[in-house]
């Protein structure tokens, strides 16, 4: 696994949580909640909107603050990321750009 592969998996993991939240039969208490509020097709475009973002900030977070790019709890430290090889997979600083193209350039791509 590399840098890239690891900011993908968290990319797919917002995938899949988008799909489960608004799918017809949710397995998530999250897609059940949604859900429960019975909203319009226009209503529902809202929220799926707002709770992309709201993934997108809070999973990009999470990858600057393992980075040390950003602060996780209001504490900013650096991190080093091993695989399960052991393998030195991020040192400092080397998942910032890859997650802001993954999560910011690409998804406007799309």
């Amino acid at each position: 696994m590399d840098v890239a592969e690891f900011v993908k998996a968290f990319a797919n993991e917002k995938a899949l949580q988008m799909t489960d939240y608004f799918s017809a039969s949710p397995q998530t208490v999250t897609g059940t909640e949604i859900k429960s509020l019975n909203l319009s097709e226009d209503q529902t475009a809202v929220l799926k909107r707002a709770i992309d973002s709201c993934l997108t900030d809070t999973l990009y977070t999470v990858l600057l603050g393992l980075d040390g790019s950003a602060g996780i709890g209001g504490m900013q430290h650096t991190f080093k990321i091993y695989d399960e090889d052991n393998k030195l997979l991020s040192d400092c600083g080397d998942l910032e750009a890859e997650a802001y193209k993954q999560f910011h350039e690409e998804a406007d791509e799309a």
